[in-house]
């Protein structure tokens, strides 16, 4: 009975302790579409999440998501990166996006939190109150397919417009949609 107990105690430890994983459905991406969620932390920060499926390893999709030169590639709106530390565990990368009407700067500190797998990033300085987010790779129940989940949650200091919501979905499908575009690609 004490081992019993003992064991379920360590498993609920153990389940507590976990990292959160975000849930995605195969079938809701195995067409090829990008499904997006608005989420929100259980802290209150709000943000949005896209899943979707790409042509293409864990590795390839990892190491491509390091690769900073590839930036405006990925995210056309990030006119420019810049690297200011290199770390084993991560980097401090400074970016200027093309925010439509204005530029905005903000300088992040990315973590390889389980390598090949999970990259998170918060804001360290600049613009904008808070960024948080990240980039989960997981294996496909299909060969040479990875599921690829980017969240991103933003504090933009005053309450957004209505209109923007629409506006941050469209680009979170249309940087899905890019990324299954350019790993089609480079599968062939």
């Amino acid at each position: 009975m004490m081992n019993r107990l003992f064991v379920c105690f360590v498993s609920l430890i153990v389940i507590l302790a976990a990292p959160a994983r975000a849930e995605v459905s195969w079938f809701k991406i195995s067409d090829g579409s990008v499904d997006i969620a608005f989420v929100e932390r259980s802290d209150g920060l709000p943000g949005v999440r896209a899943a979707f499926a790409v042509t293409g390893s864990r590795q390839k999709v990892w190491d491509a998501l390091q690769d900073f030169s590839r930036f405006s590639e990925f995210f056309p709106r990030v006119t420019r990166v810049k690297v200011h530390e290199e770390r084993d565990d991560g980097d401090v990368i400074e970016l200027w996006i093309d925010a439509f009407i204005t530029e905005i700067n903000y300088v992040q500190d990315r973590r390889n939190e389980v390598v090949g797998e999970r990259i998170t990033w918060t804001r360290v300085s600049g613009d904008l109150e808070r960024v948080e987010g990240g980039w989960t790779i997981l294996n496909a129940p299909v060969n040479g397919k990875a599921i690829v989940i980017y969240e991103t949650f933003v504090d933009i200091g005053f309450i957004p417009p209505s209109w923007l919501r629409g506006v941050v979905e469209d680009e979170a499908r249309s940087m899905g949609r890019r990324l299954q575009r350019i790993f089609a690609a480079e599968a062939r």
